[in-house]
């Protein structure tokens, strides 16, 4: 059984609703690094604790919030697909943004 084709009204919970569903640590790890590479930010940055909690710390500080709506968007379709909800590699080079 997969999760609602509709987004929550936070894309925050909505993210971390997705990664406690459907993704092991290590994924949630894999998708921390993979925000960090996109953005041109040491993945170190989101602190040592553990992996549900740093994505909750980049996602909230460090993803503007049409961001966070995309990724889970993005994770959404994913998993209702059936295909793997973590980036395999960053696509381009980042830009990276001001701020």
């Amino acid at each position: 059984m997969f999760y609602s084709a509709r987004l929550m009204a936070d894309p925050l919970q909505e993210i971390l609703c997705l990664a406690r569903l459907y993704l092991t640590d290590a994924e949630v790890g894999r998708i921390v690094v993979w925000i960090a590479h996109r953005l041109g930010r040491n993945q170190a940055l989101a602190g040592d604790r553990p992996e549900i909690e740093r994505l909750e710390h980049v996602a909230r500080h460090w993803l503007l919030e049409n961001e966070r709506e995309s990724l889970a968007r993005w994770m959404l379709i994913q998993a209702g697909r059936r295909e793997p909800v973590v980036p395999v590699r960053p696509v381009g080079r980042p830009e990276r943004r001001k701020g």
